[in-house]
């Protein structure tokens, strides 16, 4: 009797969605279909959109339920989206630039974090970007810049970028380490392969916390530099010693997993939230 009742409660709902006849809830209804997804599942996705769409209309009660759907679907259609980035270091000395691809539905906080992970960065200061005049950054910063955005609640494709499109990045105020990222492009791929990548790049990683240390190593490696005991040493055996390379193969094959601890460090030192977004559960052996 309790399921017959819920049963009925569901279709109520259903038929909900169904009547606003927006053609991007009948396209999603029709790929599920399509997709081999029997009575039940079909149901089960339009209740889904339903429930997330009175969350939302929680927070903003003007919105219709026609705008609630069609703002979550919008969302829907990102994970079948992808952009491509070149990221480049600005620095007259150290040039060096790195190919990447992130899914339309990652948080402008994964984009910070794939830049730091791409630059083999440690991940232990804060850091801003700038996009349209806009600021977003960490929740640490709020008391002190009340204009800025959140960047952890802000997907990329809502950002509307396009080709050419550049977002400046700013990590670690003392040492200031400047990136210019340009999106190079808008794809389309299937939801299962659309995971960040590292593609390529040109040039060392950053040197946390030792900028004038990287700037040697890249005009003049023979000099001579203190290592962490005083001790007169060559900056390229320093390097060595620290660990500091140009791009390796491991970075991009590890890609994934090092945004993924990134993301959780952050989160929990800057963010003060549990990670829960559905790409940090992608097969981690993912290889581009």
């Amino acid at each position: 009797m309790i399921q017959k009742i819920i049963d009925k409660h569901l279709e109520k709902m259903a038929k909900e969605v169904l009547k606003t006849n927006d053609p991007m809830v009948l396209r999603f209804l029709k790929e599920t279909k399509e997709n081999g997804a029997d009575e039940d599942t079909q149901l089960e996705a339009m209740v889904s959109i339903l429930t997330d769409v009175i969350c939302a209309r929680e927070m903003d009660p003007e919105e219709t339920l026609h705008e609630g759907i069609h703002s979550f679907l919008d969302i829907m259609e990102m994970h079948n989206e992808s952009y491509d980035f070149t990221v480049a270091l600005k620095d007259d000395v150290i040039k060096s630039t790195r190919k990447i691809t992130l899914p339309a539905y990652m948080m402008l906080s994964d984009l910070a974090y794939a830049v730091l992970c791409a630059f083999d960065a440690v991940g232990s200061h804060t850091f801003r970007l700038m996009y349209n005049k806009e600021v977003f950054g960490l929740i640490e910063d709020y008391d002190e810049m009340t204009d800025m955005i959140p960047a952890d609640m802000l997907p990329l494709g809502a950002l509307d970028l396009h080709e050419r499109s550049v977002i400046h990045m700013v990590y670690d105020e003392g040492e200031n380490w400047e990136f210019e990222i340009i999106c190079t492009g808008k794809n389309k791929t299937d939801f299962i392969m659309n995971v960040p990548m590292l593609h390529s790049g040109t040039g060392y990683n950053i040197w946390e916390d030792n900028g004038y240390l990287l700037e040697m190593l890249v005009k003049s490696p023979n000099s001579i530099a203190f290592n962490r005991e005083g001790q007169d040493i060559l900056v390229k055996e320093c390097a060595e010693a620290e660990h500091i390379t140009e791009l390796r193969d491991d970075q991009m094959d590890e890609f994934i997993e090092m945004m993924i601890e990134m993301k959780q460090a952050y989160e929990q030192d800057f963010f003060d939230s549990k990670t829960d977004s559905s790409w940090s559960d992608f097969d981690t052996g993912y290889q581009a």
